[in-house]
């Protein structure tokens, strides 16, 4: 997962990739599935609940002359994007090479270098369809085939001119054109477009969110957000309700509900501090969204049938001196919505940060999904990453390893146990989700120096 990301490290990277400096695997490319079989390497069989792990990328400052194999290696720290996955591949990308695994094996079976002018591939990338979509540090959404990981088309998302950076970023000699590094949201696909919002911590507290035809690449609107909407932690968001696009105002305390068709907002919705997880949704018509304040209020958003979003909020269970420990979001299950009690100082460092932070004198809360009456307030390990249901349970990921939670005995009682304690969330990630399918959970690992793909058995 990604990290602070220095300017100058991501010119490094470009300049490496366009010198050829970059490993042999990120200057290859698959043209199809027969050229891909040359390429089965770089995984590892493991006894036990971890089916198999992949070394995907590797720090160039942690080389000591032993053999990569088919790793990336990456100027700075080690880190990855978000991986997605289609019926028998997994996604990822580390510094700028996308690949594709097998999920069966762990293989690797094709890689694409992009473009080093774009920057590294950043936190952002999903499969909408037959196609694979990336957000590069420079401000580039960028197509691949999930077949092939051909690219297909690229368009910037980012609209400054070059004398308003020069002006906005302070005590800097650069003459425009100024190089800026920008991070995203999470992709939101919905009726054949794909959105996203992007900020740069080097300008003006503003954001950009576009809408892309994911077809052709067409940028159909990318319109100004007076908020820097990643504030919030930039995971589970924007979500693609059936009206419009709900957005997090960033360090505003605000949820925004933002026009399809031209991107503008549609409705202002107030809450009591500033949104610091995604959005999750109940039922399959996904047209009510739960999501927590850094105060850890629980705010539930309605449509109506003329596709008026309705808020309301609970304050049960808050402290004010404290807040919420972590990104995750809301667990919505029968009828009861699960979340982490506020339990954390206000005036504490960021405990994704800090190395002896403990996770472990937590508590959950537990509301009415439909009244937000809270039923239930449980003493647990904090759930330090979004979980997923998984048989009637929920998994997620933890510092400590991966975490299952046995939900029969709620609101009354809440059962945690360890699955594994050979992978954990990285540090740097405020949060970070598995990827489960079949039984099978799907999740980077590591550290600064390395970083791994695993396949790990939840039975």
């Amino acid at each position: 997962m990604k990290s602070v990301y220095t300017r100058r490290s991501a010119i490094c990277v470009g300049i490496l990739s366009s010198l050829g400096l970059l490993s042999a695997s990120a200057l290859s490319s698959c043209s199809g599935r027969e050229s891909s079989h040359a390429q089965h390497e770089g995984s590892e069989r493991v006894a036990g609940p971890i089916h198999w792990n992949a070394e995907v990328c590797v720090s160039k400052g942690a080389l000591s002359g032993e053999e990569l194999g088919a790793s990336v290696i990456v100027n700075g720290q080690a880190e990855t994007s978000r991986i997605d996955g289609n019926d028998d591949r997994l996604f990822i990308g580390a510094g700028n090479e996308l690949r594709s695994y097998s999920k069966a094996t762990g293989e690797l079976l094709c890689t694409q270098a992009i473009d080093g002018s774009w920057g590294n591939i950043e936190q952002a990338l999903a499969l909408a369809g037959d196609y694979v979509l990336v957000f590069c540090r420079w401000g580039r959404v960028a197509a691949f085939d999930a077949d092939t990981l051909e690219a297909r088309w690229n368009v910037s998302v980012i609209s400054v001119e070059d004398e308003d950076v020069a002006t906005q970023l302070e005590g800097s000699d650069q003459e425009p054109p100024i190089v800026v590094g920008w991070e995203s949201t999470d992709f939101a696909i919905f009726d054949g477009n794909a959105y996203i919002g992007v900020s740069s911590h080097e300008l003006a507290a503003t954001s950009r969110l576009a809408c892309i035809d994911i077809r052709t690449g067409t940028l159909q609107w990318n319109v100004t957000v007076d908020s820097r909407i990643i504030a919030s932690g930039n995971r589970g968001y924007p979500y693609a309700s059936p009206y419009g696009l709900l957005v997090p105002a960033g360090t505003e305390a605000a949820c925004l509900l933002v026009s399809y068709a031209d991107g503008e907002i549609v409705q202002h919705l107030e809450v009591d501090d500033m949104i610091t997880t995604g959005f999750s949704h109940d039922g399959e018509a996904g047209d009510v969204v739960y999501f927590q304040t850094r105060r850890g209020t629980l705010c539930r958003v309605a449509f109506d049938g003329d596709g008026q979003a309705h808020i309301s909020c609970s304050t049960d269970g808050l402290d004010d001196d404290k807040r919420t420990p972590s990104g995750a979001m809301p667990l919505v299950f029968d009828g009861y919505v699960l979340v982490n009690a506020p339990t954390i100082d206000e005036s504490a460092g960021s405990t994704v940060l800090d190395p002896d932070h403990d996770a472990s004198n937590g508590a959950c809360n537990v509301f009415d999904a439909e009244t937000l009456e809270l039923v239930g307030s449980v003493p647990a390990r904090e759930i330090e990453s979004t979980p997923t249901l998984v048989d009637g349970s929920a998994v997620y990921l933890g510092e400590g390893g991966i975490y299952r939670i046995g939900l029969d005995e709620l609101p009354n009682a809440l059962e945690m146990t360890e699955l594994t304690t050979e992978v954990h969330r990285t540090h740097q990630a405020w949060d970070q989700p598995l990827l489960v399918e079949d039984g099978t959970a799907y999740v980077v690992s590591g550290n600064t120096d390395r970083q791994n793909l695993y396949a790990i058995a939840l039975g």
